[in-house]
């Protein structure tokens, strides 16, 4: 039996290629199409530009272009290597009106200066992270009748799970008729099965996504079923520009060459710089002593840390104290992945520039 291979985003905790069958890929995506097909009308999708990121093992790309494909609409697929003048110049020349990418990609493609050659979109469907509200309000400023959703919500694992039909938004999906759910009832994380017509069915895969689940609900498009409302990641889990990665991927990285770092020595500062991308700063606990030729060497050697780090437009070590790690606001705990606009003030730490 022939396979389609993909690479999992850390949700497992060990980084792997996954099988799947032909037949299971074409029944998910089938799937998928069937109930994206009224949510394309509603919103009047006639041509697409898929900017997802393509290569490297990564599902989203391929998923969005079965869509594209088994819906027949006018298809562009640039992928997420495309310059960004050029793209914007195909959107206006061909008057494209829906472009699927990654929050991130978004940021950087819709700004003042585009906004002429992009008036012909009006739908922006993304994968793979979620939209922070700051990203909305600055792409609705520039272009307010732009209608933004998620294509789907999937991982690599399991495929599609749930989708959003035009009556709902936010972080709210209906399940695809192959999903089961159910919540982990110690800390609410969201466990998948998949039930295949042809084959043995995945069972409670655990996507390290926090849910609620609003059971037996009935919906003005039609939908009668389970409703899932995301919560967020767990806390040990973070999407960094469509890569989901745990913190453990990094403490098992850097334990490799002797060290003995725990998952409250480290902090990663995801800096959302909008048009100007995004850059990460990864705080370690000054009594951790790495030496630079480690770091590197270490961090290599995990395809999923060297990913984002060629994604980003930059990659920063700062070694401070734990006590100069970014408290919550509200709770004033430390988390494990912070998100801000701006890079922090350091008042004293030893700052590596990897990129």
């Amino acid at each position: 039996m022939s396979h389609i291979i993909f690479a999992t985003g850390g949700t497992t905790r060990v980084p792997k290629t996954l099988r799947h069958k032909w037949l299971n890929y074409e029944f998910v995506t089938h799937s998928a199409a069937k109930k994206l097909k009224t949510v394309f009308k509603d919103c009047s999708v006639n041509s697409v530009a898929n900017c997802l990121t393509a290569g490297g093992l990564w599902g989203g790309f391929l998923f969005a272009h079965e869509i594209c494909r088994l819906l027949k609409v006018t298809y562009y697929p640039f992928a997420s290597m495309v310059d960004l003048e050029t793209l914007s110049s195909a959107i206006e020349e061909f008057s494209i009106d829906t472009i699927i990418c990654l929050p991130s990609f978004a940021d950087k493609l819709i700004t003042i200066s585009r906004k002429q050659k992009l008036k012909s979109l009006k739908n922006l469907f993304y994968l793979g992270e979620s939209f922070q509200a700051e990203s909305v309000l600055k792409i609705k400023d520039i272009i307010p009748s732009l209608g933004i959703k998620p294509l789907s919500f999937t991982t690599q694992e399991t495929g599609p799970i749930g989708f959003q039909c035009s009556e709902i938004n936010g972080e709210i999906y209906h399940l695809y008729d192959h999903i089961q759910v159910k919540p982990n009832p110690e800390n609410d994380e969201l466990i998948v099965s998949v039930f295949y017509p042809e084959d043995a069915p995945l069972l409670e895969h655990a996507t390290g996504d926090v849910v609620h689940i609003a059971y037996d609900q009935s919906c003005d498009c039609g939908y009668h079923g389970h409703t899932l409302h995301l919560k967020g990641r767990t806390p040990t889990f973070y999407n960094i520009m469509g890569t989901s990665i745990s913190v453990h991927d990094f403490i098992n990285v850097l334990n490799l060459h002797g060290c003995n770092i725990s998952a409250t020595d480290i902090q990663l500062i995801i800096i959302n710089q909008f048009e100007h991308g995004v850059g990460i700063l990864l705080f370690i606990d000054s009594s951790c002593n790495i030496k630079r030729s480690v770091l590197l060497s270490s961090l290599s050697s995990s395809y999923l840390i060297k990913d984002i780090i060629n994604k980003s437009k930059f990659f920063h070590i700062c070694f401070i104290r734990k006590s100069q790690f970014i408290q919550s606001s509200s709770s004033a705990k430390i988390k494990s992945f912070v998100q801000t606009p701006e890079y922090p003030m350091i008042l004293d730490g030893k700052l590596i520039k990897i990129k």
